[in-house]
């Protein structure tokens, strides 16, 4: 997969997730995919773990995507969620890359 079809396969994914359609939003995992979040240290391995922790969350989620960097099978993606009045940075790391 070329790093256009990469990019382009990250939007979708990121506008999926915005609009809360889980299944667009989870086609980009591979069946042994690790979504990793720097900031808490957390480590989920395998699709359909991820897919039953964002369907899971309480809330819609809404945030800003900032940045997208990678090459080959390593994507990190940076963004910002509104917490109440605050903003949280954050970011998730997508490896390696699939569909």
């Amino acid at each position: 997969m070329r790093a256009q079809e990469i990019r382009a396969a990250l939007d979708r994914h990121w506008i999926a997730s915005d609009a809360n359609d889980f299944e667009t939003e989870h086609d980009i995992y591979l069946e042994d995919a690790v979504l990793e979040y720097p900031q808490s240290g957390e480590r989920i391995r395998g699709r359909r773990n991820i897919q039953i922790t964002r369907t899971n969350q309480p809330s819609k989620k809404r945030f800003a995507v900032r940045r997208v960097i990678g090459s080959g099978d390593l994507w990190i993606t940076g963004s910002r969620r509104p917490f109440g009045r605050a903003s949280r940075a954050g970011g998730g790391v997508i490896s390696p890359v699939g569909r």
